[in-house]
């Protein structure tokens, strides 16, 4: 008897040897969650005998596989933590593991709401004299992102009469550092601010009556002039003027396009940092229908103009597309190298701004559709510098407005940002609603904060934001006090968490 019990308890011993060999063979695959934010969710993962590719696949769905998932991240190692950037917030989220013979535990994860705070909302005192208007034409945020720049003119009311244009700098906390006044006299549209790489700025103006163009170089520190001069315009056409076109800073050269727009001929404008003219000459557009719009230089010299275009113009039909073309400048002709349009035909679409960024075109735009106010969506696309198509992303906005994109800009992790005004069309006095929207590298969307919801009778117009440390934004503009009234700068600081 004792034999056989000793017989059997070698038997369980080899069994239970045996399943824990089997068990230490068999592949593992276990994810936690670590941490959650309003864009991301880290994951903890353990892996055990998996030594072919595998990956991290994360959806809002419940039901996903390998083959239909939102977001997949490759695991290198078998143990670690990994995380899924580029969420959106206040949403949940369902993810596993994947390798070659089948899936992790399946966990979920709901990322935090995103919260939008006023860290500073004043009015800056730039105050115009008694009877003048003031409005704010450029500005700009220096390179250390402590200090910004703010081109204000003043309008005389009655008569009216462009009067004096001012550079002030401001620091991030709202505090008046110099004020300078730049011009003493009206200037065409052509307001621009270039911080140079010396660490100066420009400022360009213009005047109407004599067609010039003015660049005043100004020590950032002290507000005082390095220099200012004046570049009449070349004037073959009687109806050239120098709004500004097109503009590029390349290699220490301020590439300027002048002209009046549509299909008159353009001025091109080459000036160093010393203000020396290294070009300058007409530009002659033979009658192309493609004028220039809004163009920015590449590297070889050519331009890409980005905005809307009649498509098809002898239809009897005024309707627009969002354009884009290349041209090149040769011996004064403008050569046309390709354009090609974007949306539907009959829909009012239009391309706002863009950015030539790691040689693509990145474009934020309105999408008219074939429906009028139905079809109407804010747009965004990524092409190559061939006009094609490498993704785009339609975000629904809100009826029966019209939207006007005032900014649009990238930070250093490819995420873009878009400001824009939204002005309710079907009533007067219209309202309006200030909007920047973040959305990531792929244009999709990520979080959109608003000045104002509803029947909002602000009278505030954005004229730029700007990306500053911490999640803060801050965005410059002018508002009315009233609707006749005198005006004032907005100095907006937000933070986002």
């Amino acid at each position: 008897m004792k034999n056989i019990l000793f017989l059997f308890l070698i038997i369980f011993l080899i069994v239970s040897c045996r399943n824990d060999e089997i068990d230490s063979e068999k592949s593992k695959f276990e994810i936690t969650v670590s941490n959650v934010t309003n864009s991301s969710v880290s994951i903890n993962y353990k892996i055990q005998n998996v030594n072919t590719e595998k990956y991290l696949i994360c959806s809002s769905s419940e039901n996903f596989d390998i083959q239909n998932y939102e977001v997949k991240v490759p695991i290198q190692n078998n143990e670690g933590t990994l995380t899924i950037d580029n969420l959106s917030a206040n949403k949940k989220y369902y993810i596993k593991g994947w390798y070659n013979s089948g899936y992790s535990n399946t966990i979920s994860a709901t990322t935090k709401e995103i919260i939008f705070s006023t860290v500073i909302d004043k009015n800056l005192g730039l105050n115009p004299e008694n009877g003048n208007f003031l409005y704010l034409s450029a500005s700009e945020i220096d390179p250390t992102k402590n200090f910004v720049y703010l081109l204000t003119r003043q309008i005389q009311q009655y008569p009216t009469e462009g009067k004096k244009i001012e550079l002030h700098k401001i620091d991030v906390n709202g505090t008046k550092i110099w004020s300078k006044l730049i011009q003493d006299s009206n200037s065409p549209w052509t307001y621009k601010l270039q911080i140079l790489s010396d660490n100066n700025i420009a400022v360009i103006t213009g005047k109407s009556t004599q067609k010039a163009t003015i660049i005043t170089k100004v020590n950032t520190l002290t507000g005082n002039f390095i220099w200012q001069k004046e570049y009449p315009s070349i004037d073959l056409n009687g109806l050239q003027g120098n709004n500004i076109y097109g503009f590029s800073y390349q290699n220490n050269i301020m590439k300027i396009i002048n002209g009046s727009g549509n299909i008159y001929d353009a001025e091109e404008l080459f000036v160093d940092n010393d203000g020396n003219i290294l070009s300058h000459k007409t530009i002659e557009t033979n009658g192309t229908p493609y004028w220039i719009i809004n163009a920015k230089y590449l590297d070889n010299g050519d331009i890409i103009n980005v905005g809307k275009g009649d498509k098809i113009p002898n239809d009897g039909v005024g309707t627009y597309e969002g354009m884009i073309n290349r041209m090149s400048f040769n011996n004064g002709f403008s050569s046309n190298i390709w354009t090609k349009y974007y949306g539907d035909y009959g829909g009012d679409d239009s391309f706002d701004n863009f950015l030539i960024k790691d040689n693509n075109i990145f474009i934020d735009g309105f999408y008219g559709g074939n429906n009028g106010y139905a079809d109407n969506q804010h747009w965004l696309l990524k092409t190559d510098l061939t006009g094609n198509i490498i993704w785009e992303n339609k975000l629904p906005v809100k009826q029966y407005f019209i939207y006007n994109g005032l900014d649009f800009f990238s930070d250093n992790q490819n995420n873009f940002y878009s400001l824009m005004n939204e002005m309710y069309a079907p009533t007067f006095p219209q309202y309006n609603i200030i909007t920047l929207t973040k959305f990531d590298e792929n244009g999709n969307f990520l979080w959109e904060w608003n000045d104002g919801v509803g029947y909002n009778t602000d009278t505030f117009i954005a004229n730029k934001a700007f990306d500053l440390s911490n999640n803060e934004f801050l965005i410059v503009g002018d508002r009315s006090t009233n609707q006749t009234g005198l005006g004032n700068i907005r100095f907006l600081k937000i933070k986002v968490e």
